[in-house]
């Protein structure tokens, strides 16, 4: 078996990313899907009930940024936010 691309979804229902490389542990890409989308109550928001997360590119450095793709605008979330 051969790969020939590899995509991290760092946050489950947004768009991932190509990535050359990845660390794997025991829940499989360190990176994907790492996070997730939850309303008010806590319950999880899919493509399938909102398919404009579709819109969004999630990406993960020393921050979690998350870019809207038709109208360019970010949003950033350091990582001491969400640790």
């Amino acid at each position: 078996m051969m790969v020939t691309s590899l995509f991290e979804y760092p946050v489950k229902g947004l768009l991932g990313n190509r990535v050359c490389c990845a660390t794997v542990n025991r829940r499989g890409l360190a990176m994907d899907r790492r996070w997730m989308l939850v309303d008010q109550e806590g319950v999880f928001l899919s493509q399938q009930q909102l398919p404009k997360l579709t819109q969004f590119l999630p990406e993960f450095q020393d921050q979690l940024t998350i870019q809207h793709l038709t109208t360019g605008e970010t949003h950033s979330i350091l990582k001491t936010e969400f640790t």
